[in-house]
């Protein structure tokens, strides 16, 4: 006995819906921070899956009526994904209002916007690791799939339409070539470029073909139903794909290898659990139907509430508080899917026109109120007075930039180098040498350690370190500098770790690790031991290139990190945010034969900043109720001020100017 899956999966296959409820839940449980769901991120590659399967089939059916059209193609696909998107959009502003601060407000905002152009993936692949904790507070985030799927919407049925056109018989072989292409991106994509190939459709496209390839086999093949094809294959698919939510992790490359699991566990179920099977009755269970057929909603609520939750919170929220959530998040999500997802989808309840307008009006609304938080930085002053901006907000916390500080009719006889710890210097470093009426130039280099022999190996965007401290020799010399102030944090460059202060605050990064070594040595990955070794090296070197143009040099030791966000852990917990001694003591163990060097050179002296912000037990990271650090490592002018009111003796021990 046989029959043709083809005309199965054009009407309606419940099966279907329960495969999105498999892939909602651990998704949801997931973001929750449930145990046992460490793979649950993986119920995105399952829709992926379901929705190449269903947008060819969808094609193919039409095509094959002879009423495909590409316009009301987009216009289901609309129906589909804008009232509920644009909903929970417009549900959000009023708790971002309340909550954010306006760093976070203009970030928001951004979100926002990316998401109305359907590129939110690209812009979450230059901002943040999805996989980082900081990710948990980031409202929109998860929005980053529906970009990668609105854009192969928009792409794919245009391609299919051309090959029709032209070379029919080709798409078939189209659709495998592009399988093996972007699986092959894939690949090779989280060897090279591991902070952005995570967000991308190119490299997710693969999964959304394979969906598409099934729709064409389908439509072309009839599978015989046997014992084999009924329950075996079907449970086998099942299967896959708990065995993926439970031994997947964050900590292996996605997309990768790894993700065939779930995709052919995907497929096989598409495939092969048709009326019939035992896993076709098991996901069409009127409670896993139902689950799926909310399951948009639910994936759209979600990651907000979970984020404004945690945002508002001073510590993790409690497993009852999120069990609690997620019942929320299933209620929130039956209300919108019953009154805005379901009417917005029948052409009889909204017209074409109506839903048009209502819809373009809902985008440039959001739009506008998108566009003018961020011109407004977060509307700042529109919902802040200044004095809370100023002990709360990086922007208003850290230093001003610019090339030149001081007294600006004098000649520069100072130089400030370094990293980006060199930077949140600036100002309080300028207002010092404006009391001494000198001025001093500023040639600093975000994420570049103070030497002309190291390069970044983690990440292959590399700047040109190297070349701008090489630069700054033949300046020196031409300008006629006589002091350089270097302020770089050697603690992560040499211990290549991102901060954990033991107590709960972990720096979060776009990379985990920061890892530099000699230029000889950019593609050969080395031991820890070998590494800070060549960064001891370059450092000393540079250093004494220096010295050479008859300076003096002045060293700030490794600025104490905190692993919190200080301004934000201030507001929430209302008091001093403090952490180990000791844990600092460990952190720098690494630096002391670096320092013994620097103490060695001459014409150089070593100032301890932790002299400054640690005592014999804790390192203190708030004073008074203001935030020392606009972040987690990098000073506030608050810290910086109080730090050049305990070293400007030593940089300056008498009167003279130089």
């Amino acid at each position: 006995m046989s029959s043709s899956p083809l005309h199965q999966h054009l009407t309606y296959r419940p099966e279907i819906d329960g495969l999105r409820a498999v892939a909602v839940l651990p998704v949801v449980f997931y973001h929750a921070g449930f145990a046992g769901f460490s793979g649950g991120f993986i119920g995105v590659d399952i829709f992926f899956v379901i929705s190449g399967f269903l947008i060819t089939s969808i094609i193919l059916e039409q095509q094959a009526k002879g009423t495909f059209q590409l316009l009301s193609f987009y216009e289901r696909r609309a129906r589909r994904l804008l009232p509920a998107l644009f909903l929970v959009m417009a549900s959000t502003l009023p708790a971002a209002w309340i909550v954010l601060r306006p760093t976070a407000m203009e970030d928001f905002c951004a979100s926002l916007l990316a998401v109305l152009f359907f590129s939110s993936n690209i812009l979450f692949a230059q901002q943040n690791d999805y996989f980082a904790p900081a990710a948990e507070e980031i409202p929109w985030l998860h929005s980053w799939s529906l970009a990668v799927e609105e854009q192969y919407y928009i792409v794919f049925p245009l391609l299919l339409m051309l090959l029709w056109r032209y070379r029919s018989r080709y798409i078939p072989h189209a659709i495998v070539l592009g399988i093996v292409l972007s699986f092959g991106l894939s690949e090779w994509g989280w060897r090279h470029f591991p902070e952005v190939h995570f967000y991308l459709a190119p490299t997710r496209a693969w999964e959304l073909l394979s969906g598409a390839a099934v729709a064409f086999f389908l439509g072309k093949k009839t599978i015989p139903q046997n014992i084999f094809t009924l329950h075996i294959l079907p449970l086998l698919g099942l299967g896959f794909l708990l065995l993926g939510f439970v031994t997947i992790h964050n900590g292996l490359p996605a997309p990768s290898f790894y993700t065939v699991l779930p995709v052919i566990g995907t497929l096989l179920i598409i495939m092969f659990a048709t009326k019939g099977s035992l896993v076709a009755s098991i996901l069409s269970h009127p409670i896993l139907v139902q689950i799926g057929l909310i399951s948009y909603s639910a994936y759209l609520w979600h990651q907000p509430v979970f984020a404004f939750t945690r945002i508002t919170s001073g510590e993790p929220p409690s497993p009852l508080i999120m069990i609690s959530l997620c019942i929320s998040i299933m209620g929130l999500s039956y209300l919108s899917w019953r009154f805005v997802e379901k009417p917005c989808r029948n052409r009889l309840a909204v017209p074409t026109r109506h839903f048009a307008i209502l819809m373009l009006t809902s985008a440039l609304l959001l739009g506008s109120f998108a566009i003018w938080g961020i011109l407004s930085n977060g509307f700042a002053t529109q919902r802040f007075d200044r004095t809370f901006l100023a002990l709360n907000e990086p922007s208003f916390l850290r230093s001003q930039s610019q090339e030149q500080w001081g007294d600006l009719s004098q000649k520069p006889t100072w130089m400030l180098i370094g990293d980006s710890h060199a930077d949140s210097l600036q100002e309080s470093f300028g207002n010092q040498l404006r009391k001494r009426n000198i001025s001093a130039l500023v040639r600093t280099m975000e994420g570049c350690p103070p030497a002309m022999d190291l390069i970044r190996q983690d990440s292959r965007k590399n700047k040109p370190c190297p070349e701008h401290y090489r630069n700054l020799l033949d300046e020196i010399s031409t300008l006629g500098i006589k002091n350089v102030l270097i302020s770089a944090r050697f603690a992560l460059y040499f211990n290549t770790t991102r901060f954990d202060n033991g107590e709960g605050g972990v720096e979060q990064g776009k990379t985990s690790h920061v890892l530099f070594d000699h230029l000889q040595f950019a593609d050969t990955p080395r031991p820890l031991p070998q590494r800070q070794k060549a960064i001891e090296d370059a450092l000393v070197k540079y250093f004494s290139a220096l010295l050479e143009k008859d300076v003096r040099l002045f060293v700030i030791s490794s600025i104490p990190e905190v692993g919190w966000d200080v301004p934000k852990r201030l507001h929430q917990t209302q008091k001093p945010v403090t952490t180990q001694r000791q844990i600092f003591d460990q952190r720098i163990q690494a630096l002391k034969p670096f320092y013994e060097k620097i103490q060695a050179l001459p014409h150089t002296r070593l100032l301890f900043a932790e002299d400054v912000f640690c005592d014999s037990q804790k390192c203190f990271a708030s004073e008074e109720e203001k935030p020392l650090y606009f972040d987690n490592n990098h000073l506030s002018i608050w810290g910086a001020n109080r730090l050049f009111e305990h070293i400007s003796s030593d940089i300056w021990p008498s009167k003279t100017n130089e």
